[in-house]
């Protein structure tokens, strides 16, 4: 009987060790699929932001004359996903597509509502620019340059 009680014990004790090493196997595939989740999310994001961009820009070209010198914009300075520099009709501007849900970028467009004009920070530079927010779209241009055509295609567009 004595025998019986501990092979009984034995057995229950390796359930609870086995139940215990799989518990901890489950948690860590748990974390790795959550963090493949994420990342495959923010994949998504960029690449959904360069292909919007992109039919943005398109639209842009064929809607305005003097679109021109498009580039993507490596170092952005704050939120954003994607960003493209071009000039239109020889006045630059700067369109990126942003994280809306960013603090940073929630202050921005309260100040953009406010005044429309934004305060960036570029190349160790303090910088004022005019700007439009139009939906994930923030539209950046010199303060002495008129972007109604421009802004209302990129409002059209978005519609």
């Amino acid at each position: 009987m004595k025998q019986m009680k501990l092979v009984c014990a034995l057995f229950a004790c390796s359930l609870i060790f086995f139940g215990c090493a799989n518990q901890e196997k489950s948690v860590e595939k748990s974390i790795e699929d959550t963090t493949e989740k994420a990342k495959d999310t923010m994949d998504d994001a960029v690449n959904e932001s360069e292909k919007n961009i992109e039919d943005l820009m398109q639209y842009l070209k064929e809607a305005q004359n003097g679109i021109d010198q498009e580039e993507v914009i490596e170092d952005i300075p704050f939120a954003a996903y994607e960003g493209r520099s071009f000039l239109a009709n020889g006045k630059q501007m700067y369109l990126y597509y942003i994280d809306t849900a960013d603090a940073d970028m929630q202050r921005l467009a309260q100040q953009l509502q406010a005044d429309s004009i934004v305060n960036v920070e570029r190349n160790g530079q303090k910088m004022q620019y005019k700007g439009m927010l139009d939906g994930d779209y923030l539209l950046l241009y010199d303060l002495d340059t008129d972007a109604s055509a421009l802004e209302e295609a990129i409002h059209q567009y978005l519609k």
